[in-house]
């Protein structure tokens, strides 16, 4: 990533998924902060907010359609 973008902030929807935790993953670790969105939808979150997502980072569970 290109690091005159650092201190810039970012909304990921679907950041505890497994394509939307890379993503974030690559932002935080390019100094980026990061605001993750997700329903944590039951069938793929059975447990709730994914161990693997960096605990310093905000997390709002909630759903874009409503």
């Amino acid at each position: 990533m290109n690091s005159d973008l650092s201190g810039k902030k970012v909304l990921v929807t679907g950041g505890a998924g497994l394509i939307g935790s890379h993503i974030v993953d690559e932002v935080v670790t390019a100094g980026w902060d990061v605001r993750v969105f997700d329903s944590l939808e039951r069938n793929t979150h059975r447990h709730g907010k994914p161990v693997w997502l960096d605990p310093d980072i905000e997390f709002v569970i909630g759903d874009v359609r409503h």
